[in-house]
């Protein structure tokens, strides 16, 4: 099957298709709305622009262990960008009006920049979040497995860090402001961990952390003796852990 290209026309999107084998496409300087996928095999997909916002597209790896990446500091507004079976990476800067997800499979996920108004989903299996650049009123779910989701970075707006299915760790970094924040570990045997003077910048105003139905465990020796944070255990047997 040879690699296909479709210009678009009427408004359409230009569709970029790979192969039944392992691809590799570049999508560069695309400044109208794109459909990709790589279909099946071990595919990557790599977008790179000299505009510092791209908008509409739809990146796919398809089938396979795949990897998305968004280089050169170029930013996705409203659009798709998604992996289906297999262990994924996706690789992204700022996000806004957008969804990521994985799919089945031990994926791992990371934004380098803003989340903003956007839904990050690990999806099915165990999959690692990793969220590094500030979020803005976003969603993000690690799906159903046991995920790791690192929170790396301020939070401000109602924004939304959730464990889902299975026993998922929630690690919450040095020095980070979550503010107006809801933190899930959900249904499972979860461990959310506060890190060291995590209330320095402000630290938990208007946030709630939520253990769960499960066993869980809140580790907050190591944070500041003083957070604005309200936590609820929920149902299980939970364990907390505060700064003396």
């Amino acid at each position: 099957m040879a690699f296909a290209t479709t210009r678009g026309t009427d408004g359409a999107p230009d569709s970029f298709l790979g192969t039944t084998g392992e691809d590799a496409i570049l999508l560069q300087n695309q400044s109208d709305a794109a459909f990709v996928s790589g279909r099946q095999a071990d595919d990557t997909v790599t977008v790179t622009s000299f505009e510092q916002l791209v908008s509409n597209q739809t990146l796919r790896g398809g089938a396979g262990d795949d990897t998305v990446n968004v280089q050169n500091a170029t930013n996705i507004n409203a659009s798709f960008i998604a992996q289906d079976d297999g262990n994924d990476a996706i690789t992204l800067n700022s996000v806004s009006n957008s969804t990521v997800q994985g799919n089945i499979g031990n994926d791992i996920l990371t934004v380098a920049g803003l989340v903003n108004t956007s839904v990050v989903n690990g999806n099915q299996n165990n999959d690692t979040l990793n969220v590094n650049g500030g979020v803005s009123a976003g969603q993000i779910y690690g799906g159903i497995g046991f995920d790791i989701i690192n929170i790396n970075t301020n939070s401000t707006g109602v924004s939304r860090f959730q464990g889902n299915e299975d026993g998922d760790s929630i690690n919450i970094a040095a020095a980070v402001d979550l503010n107006g924040a809801t933190v899930n570990g959900n249904q499972g045997n979860d461990t959310i961990t506060v890190g060291t003077a995590a209330a320095g910048l402000g630290g938990f105003a208007n946030s709630t952390i939520f253990g769960g139905s499960g066993n869980d465990t809140l580790n907050a020796a190591n944070a500041a003796s003083t957070i604005d944070l309200i936590v609820h255990t929920n149902d299980g047997n939970d364990n907390i852990t505060t700064a003396n």
